[in-house]
């Protein structure tokens, strides 16, 4: 479930973007704007995404919300693509576009195997709110649909929808990501293809939510639900070094409630030894605090590609209000997290690439009134995190 939009205060010129960003990312080396509002005539950017494609090229995912920075309306995929490890951006590429409906919740993952881009996304009606759509009364619902692209995101296939593979009859929401999904190394399901999803079922007076994985053994063709956790949302994965998936979750209980208590407040996590089919271990993990929120997580893979024991985590860190974004990291597989980082004093949704360099990067929502005026992509490292702890 994406939070609710603020209304647009006004829209930030280019040159005041770029010196206030200075001012809230004095923490990390570098960073640079990739969307920001009234660019290229559409309203709000939203919901980040991020991988780097074979021929070494950053790839930078986002909604285009063409009107409002509201979660429905016509919302068009987006990407941009840099050639110097984010640093510098080209040129503006609509990846989807159905107008005036929704095409969103980008989670894209490369396959090591031949380099194609694989790209899970959902469609719903322009005029169907979240609302209308997990208490079944929206027109249209939502659908699940894949794109590919064989060159390095220069172009893209025609969508295709999954959506029966994948849904359930008595699911109403649904979310792909967002962020980034991936592929296992573990050598008992080498070459799976793991995308994190969430969900919606409403019984008639309530609605329920929950996370759940997707995944796929041949290159994307057919597809399979997976492991479910109850309360879960929004979700990101990554692979251990052990083998096992570790999937960590956005906690929202019911949704009409709208009062979550202090000690909800915490990230769910799910872990699965078999392939992401099932899980084995679910657990809140109070170290990692949240104001109800997407976040991200990625391992930290060695010279031969396979999971290190280093995980990063970025979420807003706080019970409350999308503030303090941070950069965390764990030496031990998730179990604890000595060290962090803080991005940026506001900031929401973000999601994480380790480039082949070495360079940790940040893909994040970020402002200077509420989280979300813009997206930035911040650069940093290993032993800049170290340097930080707790």
């Amino acid at each position: 479930m994406k939070g609710k939009c603020l209304p647009v205060l006004w829209v930030l010129s280019l040159p005041l973007v770029f010196a206030n960003l200075c001012a809230v990312a004095q923490e990390l080396p570098a960073s640079s704007i990739v969307f920001h509002q009234g660019m290229s005539g559409y309203h709000t950017f939203r919901i980040p995404a991020v991988v780097q494609a074979a021929d070494g090229a950053v790839l930078a995912f986002a909604e285009a919300r063409k009107d409002t920075g509201k979660d429905e309306g016509h919302i068009e995929l987006v990407m941009r693509k840099s050639a110097d490890g984010g640093k510098t951006w080209g040129r503006l590429q609509v990846v989807w576009a159905d107008a005036p409906n929704v095409c969103g919740n980008p989670s894209p993952v490369v396959d090591r195997r031949d380099g194609t881009i694989y790209l899970l996304c959902c469609w719903g009606h322009g005029a169907d709110g979240e609302q209308a759509i997990i208490t079944n009364t929206s027109k249209y619902g939502r659908k699940i649909f894949i794109l590919t692209s064989k060159d390095n995101g220069e172009s893209w296939s025609e969508p295709r929808e999954i959506t029966p593979m994948v849904k359930r009859d008595n699911w109403t929401w649904y979310a792909t990501g967002p962020g980034h999904a991936m592929q296992l190394y573990n050598k008992n399901f080498s070459g799976r293809i793991i995308v994190p999803c969430d969900h919606g079922v409403f019984n008639g007076t309530s609605s329920d939510y929950s996370s759940h994985i997707i995944y796929s053994d041949d290159k994307g063709v057919t597809w399979h639900i997976g492991a479910e956790a109850k309360g879960g949302n929004e979700s990101m994965a990554a692979e251990l070094a052990n083998g096992d998936i570790m999937l960590n979750m956005r906690w929202q209980p019911v949704l009409e409630a709208r009062i979550i208590k202090e000690q909800d407040r915490y990230r769910r996590v799910g872990l699965s030894r078999d392939g992401g089919r099932t899980f084995y271990k679910t657990y809140v993990d109070s170290t990692l605090v949240e104001p109800i929120c997407q976040g991200a997580i990625e391992t930290v893979r060695g010279a031969d590609g396979k999971p290190m024991e280093i995980v990063l985590f970025s979420n807003p860190a706080t019970q409350r209000g999308r503030r303090n974004l941070t950069l965390r990291m764990s030496e031990d597989s998730g179990r604890t997290w000595a060290h962090s980082m803080l991005i940026a004093k506001l900031g929401a949704y973000s999601d994480i690439v380790v480039l082949r360099d070495g360079t940790i990067g940040v893909l994040c929502e970020t402002g200077f009134v509420y989280g979300h005026e813009n997206i930035s992509f911040f650069r940093t490292d290993i032993e800049s995190i170290k340097r930080q702890k707790n």
